[in-house]
């Protein structure tokens, strides 16, 4: 009894309305796929068409061979499925969707047929005869305007390639046993080092032990690598070897239908010659048969020049097509192959390095912390590059490897691009940060401490102020603290992945809160200046219910990394973490580009809005001002005009100007690096390019307090009043009743409201 083996097949298609048909699954063999490639062969000639694994003698029922060509097959239908042209075929529609019966019987329906080729009726002659004329007719040279010279350097160049290709194949299968026979050498090792630990004392033998043990696991880790090496290197480079014979069998197909076309061309003429003959003879049996004999032949001619015509038109475009696709193919190999191998590189070090913390009496962080510090050291040490050693760092070391083995499984993959920065940037970003964080607490704090204080200044405008206050509070006593901690104590995120994460949260939420605060208190100046006493007022009770649905606007997007949408992980210089804006799963890009839309294109499109009329309505008072001045004759309504410097209009402007610069200035450059970094080239956002707009952005939390509110002529008072060792001097008078309402806006219009 035979035995095979039956894979099933699930698809659905897509209407071209967009609806969605149920889902099929259908059971087909092997063969089964062999005549749905040879159908597609047949009937689309000018396309490379996707190879198929290939056949074995023996060990059919192997499951690891089962599972290799079950692999290989899905690759072959997901490329079929997927091309342009393909997806439409009769063949395949029968292939994912017919049952068994239905299947078998269009099997037998369509079963291919070569392009048949008009011949004439056979003259009255002998065999030998009709041999001689079909010969003569023949011609293995293509005529000179058929010849494509781009066909001929794509076949140059895929044979090329080809061979290329086999010669690594050969490469990686002598790599595979060199692993093997390092993986069995240290085990070898591992039993000398075993026997040897027998001899010795108690406190040596357990280090010896220790040792033989590690060697014994890196042994394991060794020759599971290198039976990983047919899965990642030998089986992707046959794929790619078929799919470039494939394109080879295309130029050929292009060749042969030339070729045909040259032959028709050449039947079609003796053909006609022939009926020049007859015609000449005046034999009409004789005229009759040429007749037909040319048509046929003239039939003959179209059909070849129909099928050349389709390689030229679709054959540039489809190895256009199929270049880019191979290259990205060729592409995923290699950084398959190279992750496995960083992974196992990693885990070698990793076990090496606990074996040294334990024989060496340190934890693998001391180790580690040491290094580090050493390498800091050095730095200081050099003032230029070194062309040999770098900073100090081995030449293939990557930004991860500088970071805690923990950390490696939330690192983006993107950072093993680059090279580690110059340590010196740890300290001098480290330095900056512990600048702000001194000038932020002061500012924040004092601005808290003041609306405490004084009740004059505890007013629901000056609610939201305060609002902006604590989440720049957040943002400074867990996201500046992170980073100066992180900075001077190895240069990488020293506390955890967990910790990581919960960083990076409370960095999203108190960054986005601050930019959503800054919205309602520029609503609220536009509300007071803009509306005036048609503005309906601001009550304590409005104020809280604005502060509770900031934070809660705010949590809705950042608590969503939490659940899947989205991830926090560690940015730049890896000193700090936020959102991951490289990984292009379309949630989190939906999720980036939320983000950066209702975060940042809304907000500074609300502020310019609130702004710009903030500015519009000052300029209209004191236009008001003006033509009522001369209305009464006199030169100006102000009592102070001698005085006045610069008219209130300019300062207004100056002000709007200030607010709206800080902050497009802080959050702008670290928008321009997320999109990059989720729609543009990736490699252009390198450590620095990272780290520098992320400073930016968090410094955000040192600027508001001053331009928010203890540049405020109220909190001033309050700060003379209370604070007097601060220093600040006395403000002038108001230049103009225009000046004065803004500059006091929220204080007198909460003062109005409770009047």
């Amino acid at each position: 009894m035979s035995r095979h083996v039956v894979y099933n097949v699930g698809s659905q298609r897509i209407l071209p309305d967009g609806a969605e048909t149920a889902p099929q699954m259908v059971v087909r063999r092997y063969s089964d796929f062999v005549w749905l490639q040879q159908q597609l062969k047949d009937n689309f000639a000018y396309i490379v068409i996707p190879p198929l694994p290939g056949k074995q003698t023996t060990g059919n029922l192997d499951p690891v061979f089962i599972e290799y060509r079950r692999a290989a097959l899905e690759k072959f239908m997901r490329r079929t499925t997927r091309h342009a042209v393909l997806q439409h075929s009769a063949a395949l529609m029968v292939f994912c969707e017919a049952d068994d019966h239905q299947f078998a019987a269009k099997k037998k329906q369509m079963v291919s047929e070569p392009e048949a080729v008009a011949e004439a009726p056979a003259e009255k002659q002998g065999w030998f005869g009709r041999m001689k004329t079909a010969v003569s007719n023949v011609t293995t040279t293509i005529a000179p305007d058929l010849v494509d010279a781009t066909a001929q350097e794509n076949v140059d160049h895929f044979t090329k390639i080809n061979g290329e290709i086999n010669g690594l194949r050969k490469a990686a299968e002598k790599l595979m046993f060199k692993e093997i026979e390092m993986a069995r050498a240290m085990e070898d090792f591992a039993k000398a080092l075993n026997q040897y630990s027998e001899i010795e004392g108690d406190e040596l033998k357990s280090d010896v032990e220790s040792t033989g043990e590690v060697e014994t696991e890196m042994a394991k880790e060794v020759e599971k690598h290198a039976g990983m090496m047919s899965q990642l290197l030998d089986e992707p480079l046959q794929d790619h070897s078929g799919m470039i014979q494939a394109a080879l069998d295309l130029c050929a197909g292009r060749h042969k239908a030339a070729l045909a076309l040259t032959n028709a061309r050449n039947q079609a003429e003796a053909k006609k010659r022939e009926l020049d003959k007859a015609t000449a003879s005046g034999n009409q049996k004789n005229i009759t048969t040429a007749q037909a004999a040319s048509a046929a032949a003239d039939t003959s001619l179209m059909g070849a020049e129909k099928r050349l015509g389709a390689f030229n038109e679709h054959m540039s475009k489809e190895l256009t097509s199929f270049e880019t696709h191979r290259q990205s193919d060729m592409k995923a190999v290699l950084t398959q192959y190279a992750d496995a191998g960083y992974m196992l590189s990693n885990l070698v070090s990793k076990k090496r390095a606990g074996l040294y913390g334990k024989l060496s009496g340190k934890s693998d962080q001391q180790t580690r912390g040491t290094r580090m510090s050493n390498i800091h050291a050095a730095a200081y040490a050099v003032s230029a590059r070194d062309e040999k050693f770098g900073w100090m760092f081995d030449p293939n070391a990557r930004v991860p490897d500088t970071a805690p083995a923990d950390m490696l499984e939330i690192i983006p993959k993107h950072w093993y691009n680059f090279e580690p920065v110059n340590p010196l940037w740890h300290y001098m970003i480290g330095m900056i940060y512990m600048i702000l964080f001194v000038v932020s607490m002061f500012g924040n704090c004092t601005a808290l401490y003041l609306f405490l204080k004084d009740k004059g200044l505890r007013t629901p405008s000056n609610m939201l102020v305060i609002n902006l206050t604590l989440s720049d509070l957040v943002m400074t006593t867990t996201n500046h603290t992170a980073f100066i901690y992180n900075a001077f104590s190895g240069g990488a995120w020293q506390l955890g992945p967990r910790l990581c994460e919960v960083a990076g949260f409370l960095g999203a939420v108190s960054g986005l809160c601050s930019i959503v605060s800054l919205v309602a208190i520029s609503w609220d100046r536009y509300r007071v200046i803009v509306q005036s006493f048609n503005a309906a007022p601001l009550t304590v009770g409005k104020s809280l219910g604005i502060m509770l649905l900031i934070w809660v606007y705010t949590l809705a997007f950042t608590l969503l990394p939490f659940f899947g949408i989205g991830a926090y992980v560690p940015e730049g210089i890896l000193d700090s973490c936020t959102f991951d804006y490289f990984d292009r799963q379309p949630t989190n890009m939906a999720y980036i580009w939320c983000c950066c839309f209702f975060f940042y294109a809304v907000p500074i499109f609300a502020i310019c809005f609130f702004y710009y009329h903030i500015v519009n309505a000052v300029f209209q008072h004191e236009k008001a001002l003006k033509e009522q001045a001369k209305k009464m004759n006199v030169t100006t309504l102000r009592s102070n005009a001698d005085q006045d410097k610069q008219s209130a209009e300019i300062r207004i402007a100056k002000v709007a100007l200030a607010n709206i610069s800080v902050w497009a200035l802080c959050w702008t450059p670290y928008c321009i690096v997320v999109i990059v970094g989720i729609a543009g080239n990736p490699m252009l956002v390198t450590p620095l390019v990272s780290a520098l707009p992320a400073l930016f952005a968090k410094a955000v939390s040192t600027y508001n307090p001053l331009v928010y509110a203890l540049s405020h002529p109220r909190y001033r008072a309050a700060l003379r009043k209370h604070l007097p060792w601060v220093c600040i001097g006395s403000d002038d008078a108001p230049k103009s009743k225009a000046a004065e309402t803004v500059s006091t806006t929220s204080v007198e219009t909460a003062n109005a409201e409770k009047a």
